[in-house]
C-alpha cells in the first residue's frame, strides 16, 4: 500500500510555510519577553500606598538619637494600639532587623494624631532605616492587625539639621 498524502497549506504553497515559520519566529519570542516583563513587574512593583495613615518624620535619622515620628490616622480607630518601629540595613543592604522601637499608645477615636520618639541605636553600621507603623489589638508585635512601612530613610552619624516632611507609607502584607 502506498500512503496517500493530501496537500497542506505548506506543501501546496511553500510561501505560506515561510510566512508561518517567520510568524512563529516573531510571536514565540515576543510572548516569552512579555511573560518575563509581566513577572518582573509583579515581583518588583512597589506595594500599594497606605491610605489609612500618614507619617511625618525627618528626611534623615541620626544614629543614637530619637527619630521623631507623627502618625495621623485617616479614620478614627478605637480598641487597639499604635506604635512605630525602625528597621534598618547596613551599607551593603543587609537587613539588621528592628533597630528602634517606640512604646505603643492606646488608640482613641477622638485622637487622630499620635507622636512618637523612637530611639535609634548608636550603631555606625546602620546606613538606613524604615519606619513601620503598626496597629495591634494587644500593643505587641504578635497581635499586629495592620502595618505600613516608609520609604528608606538615610542614617547620619552627625546631628545636622534634618527637614521634617511627609514620608511615603506603603501597606505591608504579612
Amino acid at each position: 500500500m502506498v500512503p496517500v498524502t493530501t496537500p497542506t497549506a505548506t506543501t501546496a504553497n511553500p510561501a505560506a510555510g515561510q510566512r508561518h515559520r517567520r510568524l512563529r519566529a516573531i510571536v514565540l519570542p515576543a510572548c516569552i519577553v512579555l511573560t518575563a516583563a509581566l513577572a518582573a513587574w509583579l515581583l518588583l512593583r512597589s506595594p500599594p500606598p497606605a491610605r489609612w495613615a500618614t507619617l511625618v518624620g525627618a528626611d534623615a535619622a541620626v544614629a543614637g538619637a530619637p527619630f521623631l515620628a507623627t502618625v495621623t490616622l485617616q479614620s478614627p480607630l478605637s480598641g487597639g494600639w499604635i506604635g512605630v518601629d525602625l528597621h534598618g540595613a547596613d551599607a551593603q543592604d543587609q537587613g539588621l532587623g528592628c533597630v528602634g522601637s517606640s512604646e505603643s499608645q492606646r488608640l482613641d477615636p477622638r485622637t487622630p494624631t499620635y507622636h512618637f520618639a523612637v530611639p535609634l541605636a548608636a550603631d555606625p553600621a546602620i546606613a538606613e532605616v524604615w519606619a513601620l507603623v503598626v496597629l495591634s489589638s494587644g500593643g505587641d508585635w504578635e497581635s499586629r492587625t495592620m502595618m505600613a512601612t516608609s520609604e528608606p530613610i538615610p542614617v547620619r552619624q552627625d546631628a545636622a539639621a534634618a527637614v521634617r516632611r511627609l514620608l511615603v507609607l506603603h501597606d505591608m502584607v504579612y
